[in-house]
């Protein structure tokens, strides 16, 4: 058994590695993309998100500063603030477009890795 599961998406399968993991945790995304904000916490540490594919596994958002309750800080579309953290072959592109600031990847955690990454704004 290789302990792999299906989520509906990918903060579910975040939120499914638990508290402060004592091994790493691998989540593998598919090809595809997906149109949503992901959010690893600071107790959400040990983590690898590894994509099929940097061109075609895409995260994006298109949250940007001056939407109601969004300042620049929350107009991420991905936010790391857990340590030991990695990302790999993934594109994550905030798509808000030239309407004011937006957060392709907002890292606030130590011990952070981008690897064959694609980090993009409009």
């Amino acid at each position: 058994m290789d302990g792999s599961v299906d989520y509906t998406s990918i903060q579910e399968a975040v939120t499914a590695c638990g508290a402060f993991p004592s091994e790493i945790k691998e989540i593998f995304i598919k090809n595809g993309t997906y149109h949503e904000k992901v959010l690893i916490d600071s107790f959400q540490t040990n983590l690898m998100l590894i994509g099929e594919s940097r061109e075609e596994t895409i995260i994006t958002n298109g949250d940007y500063a001056g939407q109601p309750g969004i300042g620049t800080f929350d107009s991420y579309t991905v936010k790391i603030t857990g340590d030991h953290v990695t990302i790999q072959n993934l594109t994550i592109e905030n798509s808000a477009g030239e309407v004011g600031q937006a957060v392709a990847l907002h890292v606030e955690g130590d011990y952070f890795k981008s690897i064959n990454c694609n980090i993009l704004g409009d």
